[in-house]
């Protein structure tokens, strides 16, 4: 339920993190949420937000080259067009060794996101070869690219277990897949199937379908709002936080409902690849700035039903949510991480509009019977804005010095790991019911375990 409250409510929240205007009319009209009325509009899996490990990174290979060399970058060796997708310049690629899942810090963070899934797949596995034995061979068979061998897709299977996450995979399509007629040589009756799992708004999405729609599981598709830098893309952090940006997650899933609607009625939508631009992401894709995108784009597509939203990547170029080489968590896992602490699985309508200049997302708060969770962002780059609460809340704002900064505040401290790898202890500000103001490009998660909400017990 949401009213609105003239400028003569004052009450401003004093906080030393966000400076209050000086009179209440600087910010009137602000909407008012009450909580224990919002009512329920959908739900998502357990498992809603997820990332994936690309199948390159299993095996070893040339992946998207990071913007900025690091030490202990690994150099290309003499280039191969074994790892190069077909039709794509090869010095875009850097070469990685398969990834080291039995790393501590990268188990402990991941563990954190937990439960997840996690997806290992990518272009790459379009042409990898599953060697069934012990002993792989050194080469790929005719019809494949590369080779992913028992003992690293062990490794992928232990991690899984280790993290609580559960494994999406896709199988290869190439050549070597398939018999002298094109049919795949075997089958796995019992496998969830997801599909068709392509990208952008074309003819094939829909002959993909139209193919398959009644085979399906769940109806997969891959969301970029743009190219990255690499590939010639046009994106540019000046518009990083305009509607335009944030809104087209909607436009795109809007299309593949439809598809969805036509050839598999029903069926639920899972987002199995997205993050702030295709070809490794731009290099603002690493700051605070995209985690505007990233943390809206849950929040749209959680109220549109969407069942599960995957980050490309975990850790493997610029738009991993964490650093490739040093594991050091990005902005996005900082805001990964007080998704999963605090959103829940049923969601609500919050009943705030965009006109209000804020974007805001209810969920039943985990963890907490009867209680809800907000997250309010502010992607107004110059003016604060204010919404009403009348029941007391913890309030967590994420924001940065400069929106282009990889450092990350967690309401004014610095979010970092401890000397031992440990994550920091996530403590929100315990916050009366008053009217709340959200500074300028600022993210806020708000925390409301006695709102006595009965959709959320």
């Amino acid at each position: 339920m949401l009213r609105k409250l003239g400028a003569g409510s004052c009450g401003w929240l004093a906080s030393a993190l966000l400076a209050a205007p000086a009179c209440c009319g600087a910010l009137p009209d602000a909407p008012a949420i009450i909580p224990q009325h919002l009512p329920p509009i959908a739900a998502v899996d357990a498992r809603f937000q997820s990332y994936n490990i690309e199948m390159i990174e299993i095996t070893g290979g040339k992946f998207w080259k990071p913007y900025r060399s690091r030490p202990g970058d690994r150099m290309s060796p003499p280039q191969s067009a074994s790892d190069t997708p077909p039709g794509m310049d090869s010095s875009l690629y850097q070469y990685r060794p398969p990834i080291d899942l039995t790393d501590m810090r990268l188990r402990k963070l991941a563990a954190a996101l937990g439960p997840a899934y996690l997806r290992v797949s990518g272009t790459w596995a379009n042409s990898t070869y599953f060697a069934d034995s012990d002993h792989a061979p050194p080469d790929p068979p005719a019809g494949f690219n590369g080779v992913l061998t028992r003992p690293q897709w062990r490794g992928a299977v232990d991690f899984a277990q280790a993290v609580d996450a559960r494994i999406v995979t896709s199988f290869a399509v190439s050549a070597g897949s398939r018999d002298a007629a094109g049919i795949w040589k075997q089958a796995t009756p019992d496998t969830a199937l997801l599909g068709p799992g392509t990208v952008g708004e074309g003819t094939v999405a829909s002959d993909l379908l139209a193919a398959s729609g009644a085979e399906i599981d769940a109806v997969s598709y891959h969301y970029y709002g743009t190219l990255s830098q690499r590939c010639i893309g046009t994106g540019a952090p000046e518009a990083a936080l305009s509607e335009d940006w944030l809104s087209r997650t909607d436009r795109t899933l809007a299309f593949y409902k439809t598809l969805r609607d036509r050839f598999a009625p029903g069926k639920p939508i899972w987002l199995t690849e997205t993050a702030e631009a295709a070809c490794g992401g731009n290099p603002w894709a690493a700051s605070f700035l995209d985690t505007f995108r990233y943390l809206d784009q849950l929040g749209r597509l959680a109220r549109a039903g969407v069942q599960v939203v995957m980050h490309n990547t975990l850790a493997a170029s610029d738009y991993g949510l964490l650093d490739e080489t040093t594991l050091t968590p990005r902005p996005d896992y900082w805001g990964a991480l007080l998704w999963r602490q605090l959103m829940g699985t049923t969601v609500l309508d919050a009943g705030v509009s965009i006109e209000s200049g804020l974007h805001v997302y209810a969920h039943c708060q985990r963890a907490a019977p009867g209680g809800v969770a907000l997250l309010v962002i502010n992607p107004d780059r110059d003016a604060a804005h204010a919404l009403m609460l009348p029941a007391a809340s913890v309030r967590y704002t994420l924001d940065a010095a400069n929106v282009l900064d990889e450092q990350v505040r967690l309401n004014g401290h610095p979010l970092t790991l401890s000397a031992d790898d440990e994550l920091p202890a996530i403590t929100g500000e315990a916050t009366a019911a008053d009217t709340m103001s959200f500074a300028p490009a600022s993210i806020t998660f708000l925390a409301l375990p006695a709102a006595g909400n009965s959709a959320c017990r």
